[in-house]
C-alpha cells in the first residue's frame, strides 16, 4: 500500500515510545495520523531540504527514507514537516481510509479518486454528527461529541454565509484559507491525511471540471448542499410548469 513519508528537519533521535510518539505528532501538527503504527527514521545527511532530520510514516509505507529519484517532496508552509510519497504511488483513499468513517458524499476529486466527505448537518440546522446524552438542568439532552464541534461550527459557519448569500441574491463569499481547513478537516475525519495533505497531491480544484469536484463541492457537500439544490431545482421546475395560479371563483 501506498503512504505518506513526513520530513522534520533538524530531528535527530527516533520515535521509540508511544509517548516520544505523541509528543512529537503534537508538535509537528500531525496529530491526524494518530498514534498507531507510526514508524521513523533518521536521515543523517542530505534530506529533502540537503540537511539531517527525521523521515517518520504508518506502517503502509514499504520504504522509508528520503530517495529523491523515485519520490516527490514538498514543504509545508510552516517550514516544520516535508511531505513525500513514492513518485508512481502516490497515496488514495484506500490507502488513508480510518477504519471507522462517517457517512457522506462520495466526490471525486483532483486526483480522480472518489473520497468520501462527511455530512455535518442539514440545512435547517440538523446535526447529522455522532452525539453524546447527558443531562441538563434536570433533562436529557443530546450534543455533538465534543471531537467533532470544531468541525461543526466550522460547517455552520460557512452553512450561515451560504444563506445569507442566497437571501441577499449575491454569491457566498469565503476566504480561501478558511475553504482549505474546512476542506481539509472533513478529509481529516474520514482518512488518515489533512488539508496539507489534500493539497500536496492536487485534491482541492478552484471549482468543478468535468466529473471533478471544486473546494466548494467539497464543503458544501458538509451540509449536503447538491440535495438541497436539486430540490429547489425541482420545485423551480413544478412552479415554472404550473405558472400563475388562478385564485378566482366563479361568477
Amino acid at each position: 500500500m501506498a503512504g505518506f513519508l513526513y520530513y522534520a528537519p533538524g530531528r535527530q533521535r527516533l520515535l521509540a515510545t508511544a509517548d516520544a510518539i505523541r509528543q512529537a505528532l503534537d508538535a509537528l501538527e500531525l496529530t491526524h495520523l494518530g498514534g498507531q503504527g507510526v514508524q521513523s527514521r533518521v536521515v543523517m545527511a542530505n534530506g529533502p531540504d540537503g540537511g539531517a532530520g527525521l523521515i517518520l510514516c504508518l506502517g503502509n509505507v514499504e520504504r522509508i527514507g528520503y530517495y529523491a529519484d523515485t519520490q516527490e517532496w514538498v514543504r509545508r508552509p510552516d517550514g516544520n514537516v516535508w511531505l513525500g510519497w513514492e513518485r508512481d504511488a502516490a497515496p488514495g483513499p484506500g490507502d488513508l481510509a480510518r477504519d471507522q468513517q462517517l457517512p457522506g458524499i462520495g466526490l471525486r476529486l483532483g486526483d480522480g479518486n472518489v473520497w468520501q466527505i462527511p455530512l455535518a448537518q442539514h440545512w435547517d440546522g440538523q446535526s447529522y454528527l455522532p452525539s453524546v446524552y447527558r443531562l441538563s438542568n434536570g433533562e436529557i439532552v443530546s450534543e455533538t461529541v465534543p471531537a467533532l464541534k470544531v468541525f461543526q461550527a466550522e460547517v455552520a459557519a460557512l452553512l450561515d454565509e451560504w444563506k445569507a448569500a442566497l437571501e441577499a441574491g449575491r454569491s457566498p463569499s469565503y476566504p480561501e484559507e478558511s475553504l482549505f481547513a474546512l476542506a481539509g478537516h472533513a478529509l481529516e475525519l474520514n482518512y488518515r491525511m489533512g488539508q496539507w495533505e489534500a493539497l500536496a497531491l492536487g485534491l482541492l480544484q478552484t471549482s468543478r471540471f468535468e466529473d471533478r469536484a471544486g473546494v466548494w463541492d467539497v464543503c458544501t457537500a458538509t451540509f449536503n448542499w447538491p440535495a438541497v439544490e436539486a430540490g429547489l431545482r425541482e420545485l423551480s421546475k413544478k412552479n415554472e410548469l404550473e405558472g400563475p395560479g388562478d385564485s378566482g371563483g366563479g361568477d
